[in-house]
């Protein structure tokens, strides 16, 4: 959302208190039957990668259904931008690559199983109820070309081999 305000008359809990009703009246309150097995803060998170994952909003349901299997099959996820979360620079590839090395890091999703300990950031709609509502497909894996589209694959050897007809490395 895009609030309005006045920076002479700002206050902080009134703002806050105006995001989570907005948060309730644009979301929340659709889903008062909850989310099945899922809990409304591991949504948050789950819709928190999927909004730096997905840039298509389209594509967001298949690839929370693919994040999602992979929770719930014990996998780890390997979502790169939960890695480049806690990195002054997005892009810096060099601490990124160190990143995906570190046990340490708790938002390491390579390395870690599971949810990372909290959201990455701030997701928009789409990406919540891509969380709330993923698509059930034969995909256990997926990357972007340089163009940015969605190539989702059902096994090590096909992504691979996106891997390399793309040259996603």
């Amino acid at each position: 959302e895009t609030y309005m305000v006045e920076p002479e008359s700002f206050d902080t809990q009134i703002f806050i208190q105006r995001q989570l009703d907005m948060f309730d009246k644009r979301f929340a309150s659709k889903h008062r039957q909850g989310f099945g097995q899922r809990n409304l803060n591991d949504i948050v998170i789950m819709a928190s990668m999927i909004v730096r994952e997905e840039p298509t909003e389209a594509q967001r349901p298949l690839v929370s259904g693919i994040l999602w299997k992979r929770i719930d099959n014990k996998w780890n996820l390997g979502v790169d931008a939960t890695s480049r979360y806690t990195l002054p620079k997005w892009n810096d590839r060099r601490a990124f690559l160190k990143k995906l090395r570190d046990p340490t890091d708790i938002y390491n999703t390579r390395l870690r199983p599971g949810l990372p300990p909290t959201a990455i950031g701030n997701p928009d709609l789409s990406s919540l109820e891509a969380a709330a509502a993923p698509v059930s497909s034969p995909f256990w894996y997926y990357l972007h070309d340089s163009k940015g589209v969605l190539h989702p694959s059902k096994s090590v050897a096909e992504h691979e081999a996106y891997r390399r007809k793309y040259n996603v490395y």
